[in-house]
């Protein structure tokens, strides 16, 4: 094993880490291929250890702790990775020496129990931070990744979003999740108003201000746009916001209940529930020509429609047996069919982005809780146990990742858990009640 070289001392170290050429936002140094398999939504399997970073003359030290604290929380909070604690002595000692000794001492960060290590160096020159960052396998020395980046200094967390989702692509061949944003409704401000936040639960951003209630927020597939219920004008109407300027446009007035909207893949076709024609049905809606398209015509409530991947067909919920239950169907309103037959009260379905699973809520045992079961109503499985009321899974884009709201500790808060239910974590902070959860890439 042939230890990285560099020369002793923080300017020559920065050499070592020299940009080559213009610095340009994300380019990458060549790295040598290094298989580690990485298998599993919910396992710890790869132990790795993220250093301090190293600080150039002139940069923010306050920076340095920020920076390594948000890359190791984000492969932590991933799911893929066991993180080892940048702050224990052994790791600052070790990384202390690599740096007083000018080489890289791979095989004590193995003898620790680092499989992985991620070394970085960052240069801050008044608003603007340079960054690079770099993974090494520790058993064969070896450069697995290598990125450069040059932002704003107001962007650091995202530089380390970014960072930490492209490692997860190198090792998993799928882009990670931990740029992407939760939006949500909250009643934080007095009112229940829409939200959106960062995945590792940072960056809070409220997006109106309609001082009514809203509720049940969809995100386009796109990430661009946003439909939601509000009451604003004293009725359930149905509302379009444009992400990038936060304008708004009304999609669906009539009287009665707009709203529940899911996006087909197509960023342009709603499913969603109207009531206009007297109890609530399922219809198509166009964005565009506004134009509806009645799904369902019958004597009971059909709500909460969900579409598959492939936009040929609609989970929904319906109470025509007296309870809710879930059903299926084409994307014409044909051939209906019933999913779920354990349990009185199952209702919130969310399919999954590979068209495997549906996630949904349900009371069967006694709590609301969050389960997923097959297209063909096989494999029933419960994702969640604990105290209070777990509801509204949403998916993640990638299908690794589901966010649901749970009272587990009080007030409704936002949760994001893997796909078999492991490593649940709370991303909201308790002080409001959160609902709705929906993803935004």
């Amino acid at each position: 094993m042939q230890p990285a070289k560099f020369k002793q001392g923080k300017y020559w170290i920065w050499l070592w880490f020299l940009w080559i050429g213009s610095a340009i936002c994300s380019s990458s140094v060549i790295a040598t291929e290094v298989s580690v398999e990485i298998t599993g939504s919910g396992r710890h399997v790869i132990k790795i250890a993220v250093t301090p970073f190293v600080v150039q003359p002139m940069a923010s030290e306050q920076m340095q702790t920020e920076l390594a604290a948000v890359l190791q929380n984000d492969l932590r909070i991933s799911g893929f990775f066991d993180t080892l604690d940048a702050d224990r002595d052994q790791i600052r000692a070790i990384h202390t020496n690599d740096l007083t000794s000018g080489e890289v001492q791979f095989q004590q960060w193995a003898d620790f129990g680092a499989r992985l290590l991620v070394k970085s160096i960052y240069e801050q020159q008044g608003a603007k931070l340079k960054i690079e960052c770099r993974v090494y396998d520790t058993l064969g020395g070896d450069l697995i990744l290598g990125k450069r980046y040059e932002n704003d200094v107001v962007h650091a967390r995202r530089v380390m979003h970014r960072f930490a989702d492209e490692i997860i692509l190198k090792m998993t061949g799928e882009p990670g999740m931990l740029s992407s944003k939760l939006v949500f409704t909250s009643t934080r401000s007095g009112h229940r108003e829409l939200y959106q936040i960062d995945f590792d639960g940072a960056n809070l951003t409220r997006l109106t201000e309609d001082r009514s209630l809203i509720i049940s927020p969809a995100v386009s597939p796109d990430g661009q746009k946003i439909c939601y219920t509000s009451y604003k004008d004293n009725n359930p109407d149905l509302y379009l916001m444009y992400v990038e300027n936060q304008k708004t446009d009304v999609l669906a007035m009539h009287p009665g209940l707009n709203f529940a909207a899911a996006w087909a893949s197509d960023n342009q076709t709603l499913a969603l529930t109207l009531s206009k024609d007297g109890n609530p049905e399922l219809y198509l809606l166009d964005i565009l020509s506004k134009q509806e398209t009645r799904l369902t015509k019958n004597q009971w409530n059909d709500v909460s429609p969900a579409w598959s991947p492939d936009g040929a067909e609609i989970v929904y919920t319906a109470d025509n047996i007296g309870a809710p239950q879930l059903y299926i169907i084409d994307r014409r309103g044909g051939n209906p069919r019933r999913l779920t037959f354990r349990g009185a009260y199952n209702v919130s379905p969310s399919w999954s982005p590979t068209g495997e699973l549906i996630a949904f809520t349900s009371s069967m045992d006694g709590n609301f809780n969050i389960y997923t079961v097959q297209p063909n109503g096989d494999n029933l499985q419960q994702l969640t146990q604990n105290a209070g009321n777990n509801e509204e899974p949403t998916w993640s884009p990638d299908g690794r990742y589901i966010a649901f709201q749970s009272t587990r500790d009080g007030a409704s808060s936002i949760y994001v858990m893997n796909a078999d239910g492991t490593n649940q974590r709370r991303v909201t902070d308790g002080k409001g009640a959160d609902f709705s959860p929906d993803w935004m890439q």
